[in-house]
């Protein structure tokens, strides 16, 4: 049964939703709880980038959902692979900032190196981040989505990721003091 349907300008995307609210607006719109779970394996376990492809849902819900919230992809304005199979992606956000994000295989181990920001604050002499400057964080849905785009990439050569790690892991410390 869904209720409070009206459709808003702006739609968040449910990548931005913990678990536990994605759970209490499903309960709010007469939904079970358990659909939350149902819709979290839906993209990241099967990797849809639909509401439509969500088949075990009813056509109601589907619907609800798209009209409700976002659930778009990156899109990868470039993708470069080198001879040892290392991919870089550029991606170009809604607001067309643009990102990196890499995937490195190795022999033992399979990493996606992601973007946490867009830009960069420190402008190191080794690192292209900070060329244009820092302009902001990336949401959470950013964040995930190029996890999912490096993914899809890596079993195109059966090679699932083993390992993530963040660019712009000092860059979130900024504002924290250390001084006393």
């Amino acid at each position: 049964m869904i209720q409070n349907s009206q459709s808003t300008p702006h739609k968040e995307d449910i990548r931005n939703l913990a678990f536990e609210e994605l759970g209490r607006y499903l309960e709010s719109i007469g939904e079970k709880k358990f659909r939350a779970e149902q819709i979290l394996n839906w993209i990241y376990q099967k990797g849809v980038w639909s509401f439509s492809d969500i088949k075990n849902f009813p056509a109601e819900l589907r619907k609800h959902l798209d009209q409700k919230f976002d659930l778009k992809q990156n899109l990868i304005y470039k993708k470069e692979i080198s001879v040892d199979g290392t991919t870089k992606f550029l991606f170009d956000l809604l607001d067309k900032e643009k990102i990196e994000s890499v995937l490195i295989p190795t022999e033992t181990r399979t990493t996606a190196c992601i973007s946490t920001q867009a830009g960069c604050k420190f402008g190191c002499k080794f690192c292209a981040s900070g060329i244009g400057g820092w302009s902001r964080n990336l949401s959470c849905a950013e964040i995930v989505t190029q996890v999912l785009h490096v993914r899809e990439e890596s079993l195109k050569h059966a090679r699932p990721l083993s390992n993530i790690v963040f660019m712009g892991t000092g860059e979130p410390l900024n504002t924290v003091s250390l001084r006393r």
